[in-house]
């Protein structure tokens, strides 16, 4: 009976100094205030090295991304014409003046900034019209009223008429020599102003055609 309550001693003894010392360890393992504040300093030491040494490219970034981030720049990319290839020639350092023709005019969102841009469109058109260097029927109506001496009335030198016939000739046939060539003259000049009639109906279609082609433009 005493070696079994000795034996009980001996248990409990062992059991309390085996707490005691594990405790002992699990204090010892609680860092202090000034450990804690160390290890937060050397965290901080290393972070600002990295960030400071270590420079993020753009695979890495793809690497962070994903799928659905991926699909969003595969599409932004395609909308702005795809990526560019090797062959492709590169468009760098144009000046202003050579991008302002390819410069996206203002949205015309009132009446008033619609009808000063169709205004603007209409002048630019009739300008670029009026430019053609070499216009042919202009020529060719110029050329005709020259031929019916209609387009000389604002000049200052009159030009002399011919002799028709001498003073001596007395003859009857004179008469009607001189009938003859005033209804050659007449039916010229009849002529001449029919074709001008055919030239301002034409010019009046063409006025017409051209102001209906520039508000078709106008219009798109």
């Amino acid at each position: 009976m005493e070696d079994l309550m000795e034996g009980n001693h001996h248990l409990l003894s062992d059991s309390s100094e085996a707490g005691s010392s594990s405790e002992g360890e699990h204090i010892s393992s609680i860092p202090t205030r000034g450990e804690i504040a160390k290890l937060k300093a050397q965290k901080s030491l290393s972070r600002r090295k990295i960030s400071e040494s270590d420079v993020t490219t753009e695979r890495d970034y793809v690497k962070l991304l994903d799928s659905e981030d991926k699909r969003e720049i595969m599409e932004t990319i395609r909308l702005n014409g795809g990526l560019k290839r090797n062959n492709e020639k590169e468009i760098t350092n144009f000046s202003d003046d050579e991008m302002q023709g390819f410069q996206d005019e203002m949205l015309a969102l009132t009446d008033n900034q619609i009808a000063i841009q169709k205004d603007s469109k209409r002048k630019i058109i009739e300008k670029a019209i009026n430019e053609v260097p070499y216009r042919a029927n202009e020529e060719w109506e110029t050329q005709l009223l020259s031929k019916g001496n209609i387009n000389k009335s604002n000049e200052k030198i009159i030009t002399p008429l011919p002799v028709l016939f001498p003073d001596d000739d007395e003859s009857g046939n004179s008469i009607e020599r001189i009938n003859e060539m005033v209804s050659k003259i007449c039916l010229q000049r009849k002529k001449v102003e029919m074709r001008l009639q055919a030239l301002e109906k034409t010019k009046i279609d063409l006025e017409k055609s051209k102001a209906s082609l520039i508000n078709k433009l106008i219009g798109n």
